[in-house]
């Protein structure tokens, strides 16, 4: 699954700011090739409030294989929360529900080890989401679209509310009580 760096709601990402990317020079050039190559992809996305805004994580499958949402909040998420609110890592780290979240899917996936990206576009797609995004959905849906490289595909992408997607009223409360703030409404 690739990583996309921070993107605000109004705003590109900026892939060189050391506030942004708290990880490892590997996962940094990964990135940097993923960006290169612009291929579609499958993969998992948080909206994180960091005040004052609520900006797009996204972690493309072609660069994090396998990776999952609790996987990418322990590793990356929460630690960008706890810096930005000074509170812990770890407390932090033990709420993985309490923002919006979601994933995206290749509905029909090609059967060689490598598509093309012909292939990849042709595919129908799928974002699956709690429907709890701030603003609604269709105010997220350029940005993930952008960062999962799937602006071709456009006309065979499916958005489906699924329940596994939704924040969990006790992550969103602890996270709220952690954080100083209402996370539901921030």
């Amino acid at each position: 699954m690739a990583f996309k760096a921070e993107r605000e709601e109004d705003g590109p990402s900026d892939l060189g700011d050391p506030r942004v990317m708290k990880i490892d020079e590997k996962i940094k050039q990964r990135i940097r090739l993923a960006c290169e190559s612009r291929q579609p992809s499958e993969g998992v996305w948080y909206v994180v409030y960091l005040k004052p805004k609520w900006i797009l994580r996204a972690y493309k499958e072609i660069e994090f294989k396998g990776v999952e949402h609790v996987d990418i909040w322990e590793k990356d998420v929460s630690v960008i929360v706890a810096e930005h609110y000074k509170v812990s890592q770890e407390e932090v780290a033990l709420h993985p529900y309490g923002f919006p979240r979601g994933r995206v899917v290749n509905l029909n996936p090609s059967k060689k080890e490598i598509a093309t990206k012909a292939e990849m576009y042709g595919s129908q797609w799928a974002v699956y989401h709690g429907d709890d995004l701030p603003g609604g959905t269709a105010k997220w849906q350029r940005q993930i679209v952008g960062a999962f490289d799937l602006a071709p595909a456009i006309g065979r992408i499916n958005w489906r509310f699924d329940n596994h997607e939704i924040r969990t009223d006790y992550d969103v409360e602890a996270l709220s009580a952690l954080l100083g703030l209402d996370v539901s409404k921030a």
